[in-house]
C-alpha cells in the first residue's frame, strides 16, 4: 500500500499528499481495490467525503471533509475567487512566459463547459519547459486537455500527451509517471472562514527528473 502523508487535521477536515497512481475513491471504470479515501478513512479511523478530485496518475494536495455537511460547504468555498489551486508541470516545448487557456470543455455527457487555466512560465530546459499552472474551474481533465490544447502537452500524460517525447523522456531522465503535480490549495476553511493554504513538496521522483535535466 503506497504511503499517504497527512498534510493539516483537525476536527472538519482532513488534507492529504496524494502519491501518483491511486484513484480518490471507487470507479465503475477501474477495478482497483485500493484507493485514498479508503486509505485516508483508515488512517484518521473514521468516514471521510471527497470534496474535489485529483487524476490517478497525478500527486499533489487533496481535501477531505469529516461529514456531508463539511464536505458540501467546503465545495462552495473552493469556488470562490480566494481558493487558489496550483500545479507544477513540466510540458513539451518551449512555452510562452505567461498565458491564459479560455477554452470550453465537453463533460462526460458530451456538454460544452467553460474552462479556464492561467500558467506561469518558471523553468526553461532543452525541449520542454516548467510551468506554475493555476485553474479557476476544475474541468475533468482540464490542465492536461488546455495544454494539449496549445500544443505544449504534458511529459508522461499518456492520455492527451504525444508517445515518442514520452519515451524519450523515460528512457533518458526516468519520467515514468505524468509530470503534473497539485503543489498548493489555498481556500476558506469551512466551519472558521479561516483562509489557509497547504503545500505538498515536489516528489521525489519528478524532483529527480528535474535534477538530470539541470546536468544536461
Amino acid at each position: 500500500m503506497k504511503q499517504v502523508n497527512l498534510l493539516y487535521e483537525d476536527h472538519s477536515i482532513v488534507v492529504v499528499d496524494k502519491p501518483s497512481g491511486i484513484l480518490v475513491h471507487k470507479s465503475t471504470e477501474s477495478s482497483d481495490r485500493t484507493f485514498l479515501l479508503q486509505i485516508v478513512r483508515n488512517r484518521v479511523g473514521q468516514h471521510v467525503f471527497p470534496v474535489h478530485r485529483l487524476d490517478r496518475a497525478v500527486s499533489g494536495v487533496i481535501v477531505f471533509a469529516l461529514s456531508s455537511e463539511i464536505a458540501r460547504e467546503l465545495q462552495a468555498r473552493l469556488q470562490k475567487e480566494s481558493s487558489i489551486k496550483e500545479y507544477v508541470a513540466l510540458v513539451r516545448g518551449t512555452a510562452p512566459a505567461s498565458g491564459l487557456i479560455d477554452h470550453p470543455l465537453t463533460d462526460e455527457r458530451g456538454i460544452k463547459q467553460t474552462a479556464c487555466t492561467s500558467f506561469e512560465k518558471i523553468g526553461d530546459f532543452e525541449q520542454c519547459s516548467l510551468l506554475k499552472v493555476l485553474i479557476a474551474t476544475g474541468r475533468r481533465h482540464q490542465i492536461r486537455r488546455h495544454l494539449s490544447h496549445i500544443k505544449h502537452q504534458i511529459l508522461g500524460d499518456t492520455q492527451y500527451g504525444k508517445g515518442r517525447i514520452n519515451h524519450f523522456f523515460r528512457d533518458h531522465f526516468g519520467l515514468s509517471r505524468i509530470f503534473l503535480h497539485a503543489r498548493s490549495l489555498t481556500f476558506e476553511h469551512p466551519t472558521t472562514s479561516e483562509l489557509m493554504s497547504v503545500t505538498s513538496p515536489i516528489p521525489d521522483e519528478l524532483e529527480a527528473v528535474l535534477k538530470r535535466l539541470l546536468i544536461t
